[in-house]
This record gives C-alpha cells, sequence and structure tokens, in this order.
C-alpha cells in the first residue's frame, strides 16, 4: 500500500530538520507546506483526484461577462 500524503509530508519534514535545512520553530509551517504542494502535485498526476478545497469548474465563461464597467474577473480563478 502507497503511503498517504500526510505520511509522505511527514517524512519529508522530518527529514529536512534532521539535516539541519529547518528548525524546530519552523517545522509546523514547513510540514504544512509540503502537505499542500503534495497535494496539489497529486491533483496534476491524477485526472479524476481533487483537491480539498478546490472546485473544480465544469461551464466555460465567456470572456465578454468577465468584463464590467469596473471590474475584470479573472477568467482562469475567477
Amino acid at each position: 500500500m502507497a503511503p498517504s500524503i500526510l505520511e509522505l509530508a511527514k517524512e519529508l519534514t522530518l527529514a529536512l530538520v534532521q539535516t539541519g535545512n529547518v528548525s524546530i520553530e519552523d517545522m509546523q509551517d514547513t510540514l504544512r507546506k509540503t502537505y499542500t504542494t503534495l497535494t496539489a502535485l497529486k491533483v496534476q498526476e491524477e485526472p479524476g483526484a481533487t483537491a480539498p478545497g478546490l472546485a473544480a469548474k465544469t461551464t466555460a465563461v465567456d470572456w465578454r461577462k468577465s468584463l464590467s464597467k469596473h471590474a475584470v474577473t479573472c477568467l482562469e480563478c475567477g
């Protein structure tokens, strides 16, 4: 069985702390960033996977509707 993303993030962060590349005070922030990065990579690799908190857009947005008198809405992220 493949290790979970959380286990991988934990192992990577622990290795950084043990080698002296990350201080113990920065360990939690590094763990959070590593988990986020691994989750994003998994979403890119697996077509059916979605990241927690990320909703996949299924409808196309007309570019003309993204332009208003006082604002421009990004077509990629909304």
